[in-house]
Parts: C-alpha cells; sequence; structure tokens
C-alpha cells in the first residue's frame, strides 16, 4: 500500500529536480490512492471512510513533494505530466472540501488542502492540458455540476447552466458517448424533463458494450424517472433487473421492487420481496451499507406491524431526492396520493404521520405553496418528542424548511434550521446523504448573507 510510490519519491530524493518519468510515476500512485478514497467515501460506513483516510494520507504525503516539483518548473515536464499534478492536486482540494464534517473527523484529515475552488481551478487547468488526463478532468467537472443540483437543489441555478454548457461542447466532441448521455439525463431530470431524461438514459444504455456496470447505472436511474412518474411497477421492474446483474446491493434492489409494487397496489408480491431483502441483507458477509440497515430495521418492523405500510414508495422516493425532480405536474398527484394514505391513519400514530407530514412538506416546498409547506413542517418540530423510530424525519424536516426559507431570504433562520439539522441530530437513517446536502448548502446560506441576497 503506497510502498511502491513512496519508495520512488526516496529514490528521487527532496532537493533536486526530478526527471519527467520519476514525478509521472509518483503522481500515478497519488491519483490511484484518491481513486481509492473516493471510491471507498462512497461506501459512507466508517470502516471504508477508514480506509479513504489511509488512502488520503498515502496520497498526500507524495502529491506536497510533486507539486513542489511543479511549481516554478512546467517547462521542465511534458502536458501529460502536469496535467496528472493538476488533476492530483485539484482532486485533493476537491474530495476534502466535500467530505461531510462527521466524516471528516472519522478519517482524522483535518488540517489537509480543502478549498474548493481551488480544486476546481486545477482540475480546469488539468483539463486545458490536452493531455491523457484531460477527458477524465472534464468528466469530473460534469459529474460535480451535475451531481450538486440534485442533492442541493439551492445549488441548481448558478450549477446546471455550467453543466449544460460543458455537456454541449463534449457531446460536441464525442456524440455518441454513453457517459455523455447518462449526464445528460441527469441534466435533463434535474431540470424535471422527466421524458427526455429516460430517452438519453435508454440511449446511454444502449450505447454500452464494453462496461456492463454503466448500463447498470441507467438502469439505476431509469428506475428513479419511473417512479418519479408514479409508474410504481416499470420502476420495480428496472430493480428487479438490477438485482439479477448488478452486484451492488441485492437487499437494496429488492427493498426497492417491495415498496414500489407496495405502491402500486401488489401487495402479495411486495411482501414476499420484503423477506427477500431481509434474507439478502442478513446473510451479507462483511459490513453493511447504511442503506442495507435501513433495509434490515425496516422490514423489522415491517414483519412486527404485519407488513402495514402507508406510502413506502413515496418515502423512499423523498429519501433519494426526487422532490426537487419530479415533474411538477406529477406532484399534486403524489399529494393526492399521500393524502389517502393518511386519511387511514390514526391520528395518534405519530410515527406514520410524521413520515406523511415530512413527504407533504416537501412536495408543498416544491409547489412554492410555503405556508402549507411550513405548517407541516412544524408540525413535526411540535412532536418531536414522540417521534422515536423513524428518526430521520426531524434533520430532514429541518434541512427541508432551512432551504424552504433561504429562498424566501429568511437567511437568518434558514441557517438555524441548517445548522439544528447538522448539530442537533445523529444516528439516523441516510444520515451521511444529508450530510453531505448539508455541507454543500451552507457555505451557500452563508454567502448569500453575506451578500444579503438569495440567489434563487
Amino acid at each position: 500500500h503506497g510502498g511502491w510510490g513512496a519508495s520512488i519519491a526516496h529514490m528521487a530524493g527532496k532537493g533536486r529536480v526530478w526527471s519527467n518519468p520519476e514525478l509521472r510515476a509518483t503522481i500515478v500512485q497519488v491519483i490511484a490512492n484518491i481513486q481509492l478514497a473516493f471510491a471507498l467515501l462512497l461506501q459512507e460506513t466508517v470502516t471504508a471512510s477508514v480506509r479513504a483516510g489511509l488512502a488520503m494520507r498515502r496520497a498526500y504525503a507524495q502529491l506536497e513533494e510533486c507539486t513542489h516539483q511543479v511549481q516554478g518548473r512546467e517547462d521542465h515536464f511534458d502536458r501529460h505530466t502536469l496535467g496528472l499534478v493538476y488533476y492530483g492536486m485539484g482532486m485533493v482540494n476537491y474530495v476534502l472540501a466535500h467530505i461531510p464534517a462527521k466524516m471528516t473527523k472519522v478519517v482524522s484529515m483535518l488540517g489537509y488542502p480543502c478549498d474548493k475552488e481551488k480544486g476546481l481551478q486545477l482540475l480546469e487547468a488539468a483539463v486545458n492540458t490536452q493531455s491523457v488526463i484531460s477527458s477524465f478532468a472534464q468528466l469530473t467537472l460534469l459529474v460535480h455540476h451535475t451531481l450538486l443540483p440534485t442533492v442541493a437543489p439551492l445549488l441548481a441555478t448558478q450549477e446546471l447552466p455550467k453543466a449544460q454548457e460543458m455537456l454541449a461542447a463534449a457531446r460536441l466532441k464525442h456524440p455518441r458517448s454513453c457517459i455523455h448521455l447518462h449526464a445528460a439525463g441527469r441534466v435533463s431530470r434535474a431540470l424535471r424533463h422527466n421524458d427526455q431524461a429516460r430517452s438519453e438514459f435508454l440511449a446511454s444504455a444502449e450505447e454500452q458494450v464494453e462496461l456492463p456496470q454503466l448500463q447498470h447505472l441507467a438502469y439505476f436511474d431509469l428506475a428513479w424517472c419511473h417512479a418519479y412518474d408514479l409508474q410504481w411497477e416499470q420502476a420495480a421492474g428496472f430493480f428487479q433487473e438490477l438485482q439479477v446483474v448488478n452486484k451492488w446491493s441485492k437487499g437494496f434492489y429488492a427493498y426497492a421492487q417491495a415498496v414500489f409494487l407496495d405502491q402500486a397496489g401488489c401487495r402479495e408480491e411486495a411482501i414476499k420481496l420484503y423477506l427477500q431483502a431481509a434474507e439478502f441483507v442478513d446473510r451479507k458477509s462483511g459490513k453493511l451499507l447504511p442503506l442495507e440497515q435501513f433495509v434490515q430495521r425496516r422490514v423489522a418492523h415491517l414483519r412486527q406491524c404485519h407488513y402495514a405500510t402507508v406510502v413506502p414508495g413515496l418515502e423512499l422516493m423523498m429519501l433519494h431526492n426526487a422532490c426537487n425532480q419530479m415533474p411538477l405536474p406529477n406532484i399534486p398527484k403524489a399529494l393526492a396520493i399521500l393524502q389517502e394514505g393518511m386519511h387511514k391513519l390514526d391520528p395518534c400514530d405519530v410515527e406514520n404521520m410524521a413520515v406523511c407530514w415530512l413527504l407533504s412538506g416537501c412536495f408543498h416546498k416544491e409547489l412554492k405553496e410555503f405556508e402549507d409547506a411550513a405548517y407541516f413542517f412544524e408540525t413535526i418540530f411540535a412532536h418531536e418528542a414522540d417521534i422515536r423510530r423513524e428518526t430521520y424525519v426531524l434533520p430532514f424536516a429541518r434541512f427541508e424548511y432551512g432551504s424552504m426559507l433561504a429562498v424566501q431570504g429568511r437567511l437568518q433562520e434558514a441557517k438555524q434550521q441548517i445548522d439544528l439539522a447538522k448539530e442537533g441530530y445523529k444516528d439516523f437513517a441516510y444520515e451521511v446523504r444529508l450530510s453531505f446536502r448539508i455541507q454543500l448548502t451552507s457555505p451557500l446560506i452563508h454567502q448569500w448573507m453575506a451578500e444579503e441576497q438569495p440567489c434563487v
């Protein structure tokens, strides 16, 4: 682990200018460690985060010397080596700037560079070298501009135009690239153009031949597109296909099938899939993913209550950032489904009512019916002491309420709600994912406060 790269750096020796091959060999090892760290962080587990921290430490120790070698000596190295150095420096800054605070503590990376803007500038510099890494650096920037608006909607107005511009340029050069077709689908979905997104994801899947994993990613996004259109059985169909062909989490795939078929009224089939999801998770060797821990707890509860559910499909969609991507005409339809489910509940069933209040608040927020949304969010806060099982509802409600207040220009109140979401709760479902959303949203609210204006 890192010994090869470290030995090269030692052999090269500090205090002298490295040769081009020496620098390139070292920076390749650095980038390998950065990519390993990034992949581990995406697993969202403490164990993986610790391993990511070790990989990032190895990368950073070598990167410092690589950076020193390049400064003032750009003419000494070829464009491919320079591009790799800029990319490595950019990725370190970018990755560390986006790690949620909780995970930063786990991997003990305090004090490392975490300047997001510097990271983006260095990635741009890597693109401009027109080197072997340029296309990958451009893809990294494209993922940044397309992903951020889906998880932190307040960023949409500043990030989506950049994504569209970059994507247009990339597709002129690579018109049938499955990767760029997939990115186009993400942009279209973020703009609530669901039909267009579905077409682009299908085209991406059809173009992909060599890497089936990219085809599976298209299936995953197609499943959500159908869910956003309230086409429950079609969404379940894509998750069924993923359960067969993809190894990421068969437990989650089975659970997603279950909730969408349950939402469609196919109760018997849904119950079988709930049980199947639990079996997949229970017999999995190794650490469970946070999503699998959620599935495990949820199915255990369903067994106790004889599989009584309210709006399981809508809930899973909301947890996966559906509300800010659903086509607006579908939101009143979703609210109608939600109202029907709430009418069947005992008003004293605070746990399930709280989930419905959260969904109601999120949907009304997207329709810009802010008074109605505020009513549902504040109802959750009024029942905070009674919510013991569905503990994710409280921090999610704080975050959504804070985001809504920011749009309304009530920035101090928005900051208070976001801070409560960040600091007031722990050990709840989807905690790392919400932390990531907070990590992206908080700096923007601080910027707006400094400028004394919301920019949405």
